[in-house]
């Protein structure tokens, strides 16, 4: 969808490199839902430190590329950190990855992956609660996306402004929710 509109409406540049920068970003849902589910596990098991850690993989990625970059264009510096965002994204879901296998191989060996025994009637029920936890994160991320391509339509300025927004909004949740959920998950698990 988001090609046929890039490539055969008739838009503006500037939200041509928006819809570009989307479409470089959009594979970064699928690793960042899958971060999030590796994280539920870990957490399921008792393991805060490698879910707590994995987001510096992340922020030293994309530190980084805003260093390398800075010397560039600004609209070849913003394609390439949005690339090196994804690069960041799978990197964080890798950094959980060796541990999830270990928890997953010691629950369901590996030659019951592959036989039908695994879709057992108590995975059948998680398949839908799952599925809906997929299906809100990945709305949650298109709708962030669509209200910045209308807030563009608005002004130049807008995604800019609903940016800001979102942050003002987001601060109580950053300093009190998160850290008081932070210190109560070992405690409660």
């Amino acid at each position: 969808l988001l090609f046929i509109v890039y490539s055969y409406l008739e838009i503006s540049a500037g939200t041509k490199g928006i819809l570009f920068m989307l479409m470089i970003q959009f594979p970064g849902i699928i690793f960042i839902s899958l971060f999030g589910l590796s994280v539920a596990l870990l957490q399921c098991q008792k393991n805060f430190f490698i879910p707590a850690v994995a987001p510096v993989a992340f922020n030293i990625i994309w530190i980084c590329s805003v260093w390398a970059f800075r010397n560039h264009s600004n609209i070849e510096a913003m394609n390439r950190l949005s690339l090196s965002i994804v690069i960041a994204f799978a990197l964080q879901w890798m950094a959980t990855v060796p541990s999830v296998y270990r928890y997953i191989t010691d629950l369901i060996p590996i030659k019951k992956w592959f036989s039908p025994n695994v879709f057992q009637k108590d995975l059948k029920l998680m398949i839908t609660p799952i599925l809906y936890g997929v299906i809100g994160v990945a709305a949650v991320q298109i709708n962030s996306a669509l209200d910045i391509l209308m807030a563009r339509f608005i002004s130049p300025s807008g995604p800019a402004l609903l940016s800001y927004a979102h942050r003002v909004q987001q601060l109580p949740i950053a300093l009190f929710a998160i850290a008081i959920s932070s210190a109560l998950m070992p405690p409660l698990s």
